[in-house]
């Protein structure tokens, strides 16, 4: 070839490379993901509805689930989920770096408001697990496991899915399950369902272009992903049991985000957005309004924009209890941590 067309060539390559990564870069200028988090967002199954993260933390062994109502407690429990009795003996007190939780297809499943769904947490710790502390793992696990089937290269092991939040009128799922991998000596995956993991396995094998969750979507220009924890939540187009349950009543809400921070200036901020031309504010409020309509927490401030988006913000105090609340006010203090759990992660659906 003509070194002079050669060149040209090779300039013009540049250039639309060049280009292109800088329209990408403008694109999505609003996300402050590290390259770590944003290869296990290409793992994730395509059609994942919810993502979790919590970012340094250690791991515990609370006693009770009033123990994970927590400010300090609440994100390590929200992503590192299912937990066998393994996973807390040998990790007790190991530094997480940070944790992304996806998930899908989530439904009610007892009048409590307890939540199925199929999801994995993919777990990076801050540093390399020692071999000896892998194998102890591995060994214990081994032992309690139901059974250790292989799965696109990875040891899943496998524990039968805990029964006691769910009433017996719902049936047991076919994927449902507690299932742990151990992927390298920094990272761990738990999740909820076989199929679901099996896709995420497959997809790290393969690598795809696309990702869950795409950074186009406009939730991602209202998260603020350098906070302690956060969520992320696109709803699908259809969900089976809302719409059996009101057929006539429209989908109104497109998504939400919320975002905790716990140092510094500690706080926790929503912001609901909606569908064409409809009003969330009722969506919005719901949770934290009793029958009677009386705010359950009047300290939350609440803003509703021209175009109908509504942020739900409060500052918190070092207990992680809203700002106002007074001593008396255990039961709005441990209401919205249970908001959090519930609500706001996966009980959503309008």
């Amino acid at each position: 070839m003509n070194l002079h067309l050669q060149v040209s060539l090779t300039m013009m390559i540049a250039m639309f490379l060049g280009g292109r990564a800088s329209c990408d870069d403008t694109e999505n200028s609003h996300v402050r993901l590290n390259q770590d988090v944003r290869d296990v967002l290409r793992w994730l199954p395509i059609d994942t509805e919810t993502l979790i993260s919590a970012q340094d933390f250690k791991i515990s062994s609370p006693a009770s689930k009033q123990d994970r109502l927590s400010i300090d407690k609440i994100g390590e429990f929200l992503t590192t989920f299912p937990r066998p009795a393994a996973f807390d003996e040998t990790l007790r007190g190991r530094k997480v770096r940070w944790t992304l939780h996806g998930g899908r297809n989530t439904d009610i499943v007892s009048a409590f408001g307890s939540v199925r769904q199929e999801g994995a947490s993919v777990i990076r710790f801050e540093d390399d697990l020692e071999l000896e502390t892998m194998q102890k793992l591995r060994n214990q696990l081994q032992e309690n496991a139901e059974e250790v089937r292989r799965l696109h290269g990875s040891d899943v092991f496998v524990f039968p899915t805990n029964l006691d939040e769910m009433e017996s009128v719902f049936k047991v799922k076919s994927w449902q399950g507690e299932f742990l991998v151990l992927l390298d000596r920094r990272t761990l995956i738990t999740a909820t369902s076989d199929v679901y993991l099996g896709e995420l396995l497959a997809r790290r094998k393969t690598k795809p272009e696309d990702q869950a969750l795409p950074f186009s979507l406009p939730e991602w220009q209202y998260l603020d992903q350098t906070t302690d924890l956060w969520l992320l939540r696109h709803l699908p187009e259809t969900n089976e049991q809302w719409d059996n349950l009101y057929p006539q009543e429209p989908r109104r809400l497109l998504g939400f985000v919320w975002m905790i921070s716990s140092s510094g200036d500690k706080s926790y901020r929503a912001v609901y957005l909606p569908r064409p031309n409809m009003d969330i504010d009722d969506i919005a409020r719901f949770p934290w309004t009793s029958d009677s309509q009386a705010p359950i927490l009047p300290s939350l401030n609440y803003e509703t924009s021209d175009t109908g988006i509504v942020t739900v913000e409060a500052a918190l105090d070092d207990s992680g209890k809203p700002v106002g609340l007074t001593p008396e006010s255990d039961f709005a203090s441990s209401y919205f941590l249970f908001v959090l759990w519930l609500y706001s992660s996966q009980g959503l659906y309008r």
